[in-house]
């Protein structure tokens, strides 16, 4: 009769044991499925941002490319010959590569200085 108590026992410890094991990787599992269906949820606002960023970054290098473009042709403008003769008043009729003054009434600020540009090349 006392090996039959020891084996109940043993066998309702195993049990107990079995299911404590059961409990605690249900209970496991749950918090791993919360933390996978933030980690997707984040996961999709993180792409989300991510292509926000890229293009904002494309406009900016576009914008950049037109202030260098812009840049450039001021350059062109100040550091030619013909835009010192024209800030000193000089005759213009005897050099034909200046400028003249034939720019339609209000034009873009960056188009008028992109002709300039061209004009003094």
């Amino acid at each position: 009769m006392f090996v039959a108590i020891v084996v109940l026992a043993t066998g309702i410890l195993t049990a107990g044991l079995l299911f404590g094991m059961i409990y605690y990787g249900m209970k496991n599992q749950r918090k791993l499925q919360k933390m996978e269906s933030h980690l997707g949820s984040s996961s999709a606002r993180l792409q989300e941002r991510t292509d926000q960023l890229v293009d904002y970054l494309e406009q900016n290098r576009e914008q950049q490319d037109q202030i260098v473009q812009r840049l450039q042709n001021l350059e062109t403008i100040v550091t030619s010959e013909a835009w010192d003769a024209i800030q000193s008043g000089e005759d213009l009729s005897e050099q034909p590569y200046l400028l003249k003054d034939v720019e339609p009434e209000q034009p873009d600020p960056s188009e008028k200085v992109e002709r300039m540009a061209r004009r003094t090349k």
